[in-house]
């Protein structure tokens, strides 16, 4: 089982390069599946949870019209990168935009998966650390 952890600061090149931490990289390899997340940000998938997760697809009957457009809206935004021999992969268009994106994300270690965020959302969402009560209590429900 893989289980990410922390955040890092970085910016995106000229051309819309960035690296993937070092420590995320060495679990998670040079490939990944990029999709849009949850609340604005990134899901960012390694080949283990690509392959748990196509197993799930394929387990959706053709007959699931529902299940069918969740699918297809999901499979066709998500894209594969692949970073190059510095270890910089190219952030596409599409989702940049999805996740407000100009030059500075936060990427940031979310259990099972990776999460890429605009600095600044990140920043106004989560910045203030000041008080872990609620984030401890928001969990308790899993038995953490």
């Amino acid at each position: 089982m893989y289980c990410f952890y922390g955040n890092y600061s970085y910016q995106l090149d000229a051309k819309s390069r960035m690296r993937m931490p070092a420590k995320f990289r060495a679990e998670m390899g040079d490939e990944y599946l990029i999709t849009p997340g949850t609340s604005g940000c990134l899901f960012v998938l390694h080949q283990k949870a690509m392959e748990e997760i196509n197993a799930k697809i394929a387990s959706v009957p053709i007959t699931d019209v529902e299940g069918g457009k969740a699918l297809r809206q999901f499979t066709a935004s998500a894209i594969r990168v692949e970073c190059d021999e510095q270890g910089r992969f190219i952030l596409p268009p599409a989702l940049k935009n999805y996740a407000k994106i100009d030059k500075n994300v936060c990427i940031v270690g979310a259990g099972n998966k990776v999460e890429i965020w605009s600095q600044e959302i990140w920043d106004k969402e989560f910045g203030n650390t000041d008080n872990f009560d609620k984030v401890f209590n928001d969990l308790s429900k899993y038995g953490i």
